[in-house]
């Protein structure tokens, strides 16, 4: 944990509450609190997302998950898709690995391919991506993978040739 306590005074001057929180020293008995404060659900999802880390600071895990997932476009959109999400840790999903050449099983598409920026803003660019997709996507079905595509409501209006071609590729594998 970090030490705030000798800076923290600086940086509050508006005497904003939490900040003071964060300023006093390190209390040893809140250490790792959050194991009994969270539901199972919740630590399941926090253990499948940061798991590497929470092993890097000395926390056992309760689960060991078998799959190794990637969600794209990236994992800022997690929490806009939290619901959605969920049921992943419970089908042995972590978004971490344990060793490098560990290979990803899983792949979680978020959202529309050009609502949610998967593709890039010029067209040549955009094709690229799109095609690197297609090619990632038929190399999972080739593979046996498991793939996830989340999809928003609101995806009636037409978002170009590359994004349709994504979205049809997708289709057989919506959670929503």
């Amino acid at each position: 944990m970090l030490n705030t306590s000798s800076t923290g005074k600086q940086l509050n001057s508006a005497n904003v509450a939490w900040k003071s929180k964060a300023s006093q020293p390190i209390d040893p008995s809140r250490i790792g609190v959050w194991r009994v404060e969270l539901e199972p659900p919740q630590k399941l999802w926090a253990e499948a997302l940061i798991g590497d880390r929470l092993r890097a600071h000395g926390y056992s895990l309760d689960e060991s998950f078998e799959q190794v997932g990637e969600i794209i476009p990236g994992y800022s959109l997690a929490p806009k898709y939290a619901a959605e999400l969920e049921i992943l840790p419970f089908k042995n999903v972590r978004f971490w690995k344990l060793r490098k050449e560990e290979l990803t099983t899983v792949k979680v598409f978020l959202g529309d391919p050009s609502g949610e920026k998967w593709l890039a803003e010029h067209k040549a660019q955009s094709f690229i991506k799109a095609l690197q997709l297609a090619i990632g996507i038929g190399l999972d079905r080739l593979r046996n993978n498991s793939i996830y595509w989340v999809r928003q409501d609101t995806q009636t209006k037409w978002s170009g040739y590359a994004a349709a071609l994504l979205k049809k590729m997708l289709n057989p594998y919506q959670i929503i």
